[in-house]
């Protein structure tokens, strides 16, 4: 059986560690791979540190951040 999890490379800053949480109301943590900023928005590339399902090991996400007026963005 393959394992899922990403192997966390120790050059992995904790503050590049996004956790986010799904609308089933489970957390997902995902590796910060890069900010876009295109036409005034803001993009995060994220890498989950656990791979979902039908998702290669080489593969990532992009978000699109909405801010909001708390403390949390919106993705």
């Amino acid at each position: 059986m393959e394992d899922k999890n990403i192997q966390m490379d120790e050059t992995v800053a904790e503050d590049s560690i996004v956790t986010l949480l799904g609308e089933d109301g489970i957390e997902h943590n995902f590796i910060e791979v890069a900010q876009i900023e295109y036409q005034e928005k803001l993009y995060l590339i994220l890498q989950p540190l656990e791979l979902l399902d039908d998702m290669a090991e080489d593969e990532a996400l992009v978000f699109r951040v909405d801010p909001t007026d708390g403390e949390n963005a919106r993705f």
